[in-house]
């Protein structure tokens, strides 16, 4: 981009980014990562049970500022320019204490990338102009056509139809682009998008109306525009479409019978089963490298992780899209869309020579997602499988349990024993001192994954040794014994602690934080609604997508009751 046009639009993002850091302080006290409240992972908490006997009902917890994440902001850009091929140029963001992705606090590098970024995405867009600014300049008149752009495709990026205070403003930098700069219509549309870009009002969860709060019984009601968003960011991880925004507009999303009917369609779009995907991905680390011992394994390569986890993704659409949606099915089912090389390690007939197709896996060996490749190649070694790895997982992502770091130093004062199997050398761990008490813990869960191998292939010898993938897991429900991870997988999908935390970090997920007091009626109440349907995780999501405090929020300081 040209010298010119770039100079304006650095000075332009250094106010649109100050006025944002202004903003951070006073919309909500809770910071991106969500850690008010409780422990991030609900451990120590006891289970759900949908009593909401002595609860508000009409109590909401707070909505912090949040910015777009690099998969939102990804998701959005490909929508609004309705191009798929955008590649990501934003730094990866740190998971926060709930173990999804939040975006940091805005850095002076993120915001280089964030303008160059826009400056890119806007050139691109003017490419094809004609198409792009969809208006008969001839008939209509250039500036006519401006404007309509502005209100079209500024409703779209802001998220809200634009109040006339925002038009004349985009407007404004239109003239400005147009007669200071002296520069032709496409230049002047591509300087008011490449602003759009870096306004606060794309880059943030941050579609307020610019009228007083509606505050009732105690919370305050999000505005239309603002539900719509968070609905969509939500089930789809991306901007609302022109059918929700539409439904805003024309007052179809007021009540509970609207929102609902937005719910149900928008969760038969295929972006809902992408955006599970990413949910499943960030609760079990699924995006973790896992690279492998090549002399060990030859077979493996990035190629086979790229198969699993596409094998996973196909998994969880079935679940929650083509099947029943039950939290049993996602702990037990045997069905599976493998190709070349997941068959391979699945040892699955009936494989199409190329692409996926569906199979059923064997009972006996595998039982929903804690036996998929995606999950046991990131919970293995490069050279072996780790139990304490496997049975911490369960511990703090299927059960919601916290559980200490390990002692300085433990990691380099284990020795292996290559003449033990796997499990006996970490046996020792559960009588070793220090390390006994977590170790006695997770140890026994973890050793229900010694049928498989570092990249996923069930076994039942460690080389040339029997193997034991016997074990026990103690819950609310009690300590139960296992004879391997079927028998487990069967156990956690009905187990009071399992449902609880499936349920906690779906909360997680859809609000950007954990819960805290003033949430638990509408989380007690939407599990309820999720026990009543026999565990339908679908029936959980639309409970908690018109919950109360997913279309409230607290009151914030300075805004009066």
């Amino acid at each position: 981009m040209n010298g010119a046009l770039r100079s304006p639009l650095v000075g332009l993002a250094a106010i649109l980014f100050a006025g944002t850091a202004a903003c951070i302080g006073h919309i909500g006290d809770d910071d991106a990562s969500g850690t008010n409240g409780s422990d991030n992972r609900g451990g120590g908490k006891p289970p759900l049970t949908g009593d909401t006997s002595n609860l508000d009902p009409n109590a909401a917890g707070a909505m912090p500022l949040r910015r777009l994440t690099e998969a939102e902001y990804l998701n959005t850009v490909r929508d609004l320019f309705a191009d798929p091929t955008i590649a990501s140029s934003l730094p990866t963001d740190p998971k926060g204490t709930n173990g999804f992705s939040q975006a940091p606090l805005l850095s002076t590098d993120t915001a280089d990338m964030l303008r160059t970024s826009a400056e890119t995405l806007a050139t691109k867009a003017v490419a094809n102009f004609d198409a792009f600014l969809a208006c008969d300049t001839a008939s209509k008149g250039e500036d006519a056509c401006a404007d309509a752009f502005i209100r079209r495709f500024g409703r779209r990026a802001y998220r809200h139809t634009l109040s006339n205070d925002e038009a004349a403003n985009l407007n404004a930098l239109y003239q400005t682009a147009r007669t200071t700069l002296t520069y032709p219509l496409k230049d002047a549309i591509r300087v008011v998008v490449t602003a759009m870009l870096q306004s606060p009002r794309f880059l943030y969860h941050w579609e307020i109306d610019g009228e007083a709060a509606k505050i009732e019984s105690g919370v305050v009601r999000l505005p239309s525009f603002e539900l719509a968003s968070r609905l969509s960011y939500f089930l789809w991880g991306s901007m609302p479409d022109d059918a929700l925004l539409d439904a805003v507009d024309q007052g179809r999303f007021e009540d509970e019978a609207g929102i609902t009917a937005q719910i149900d369609r928008m969760m038969g779009n295929l972006k809902f089963a992408q955006n599970a995907d990413i949910f499943h991905t960030e609760w079990l680390g699924l995006d973790m490298p896992a690279s492998k011992d090549p002399t060990l394994f030859p077979q493996y390569n990035e190629g086979v992780q790229a198969s699993a986890r596409e094998e996973m993704r196909r998994f969880i659409r079935h679940v929650l899209v083509d099947g029943d949606g039950k939290l049993d099915s996602l702990f037990t089912s045997t069905f599976a869309e493998v190709d070349s090389n997941i068959a391979a390690i699945y040892g699955a007939t009936g494989a199409p020579a190329s692409g996926f197709g569906p199979v059923q896996l064997d009972a006996n060996a595998r039982a929903g997602l804690l036996t998929r490749a995606a999950l046991l190649l990131v919970d293995s070694n490069a050279s072996q499988t780790n139990p304490p790895r496997a049975g911490k997982l369960v511990w703090e992502k299927i059960l919601c349990k916290t559980i200490a770091p390990p002692p300085p130093g433990a990691a380099t004062a284990f020795q292996f024993d290559n003449a033990k199997t796997v499990r006996q050398n970490f046996e020792v761990l559960e009588n070793d001192g220090s390390c006994a008490g977590c170790h006695k813990i997770i140890n026994p869960i973890g050793y229900a994954f010694e049928n498989f191998d570092a990249i996923g292939r069930y076994r039942t010898m460690d080389g040339t040794k029997p193997l034991d993938a016997s074990g026990s897991v103690n819950t609310v429900d009690g300590t139960r014994a296992f004879a391997n991870v079927v028998e487990l997988s069967k156990q956690l999908a009905g187990d009071s602690d399992a449902r609880s935390c499936v349920a906690r970090t779906w909360f997680h997920f859809a609000m950007g934080r954990d819960e805290a007091d003033a949430d638990q009626y509408s989380l007690q109440s939407s599990y309820g609604k999720f026990r009543d349907a026999a565990f339908d995780l679908r029936t959980l999501i639309k409970a908690f997508a018109a919950s109360r405090t997913f279309r409230y929020r607290s009151i914030e300081p300075g805004e009066t009751p």
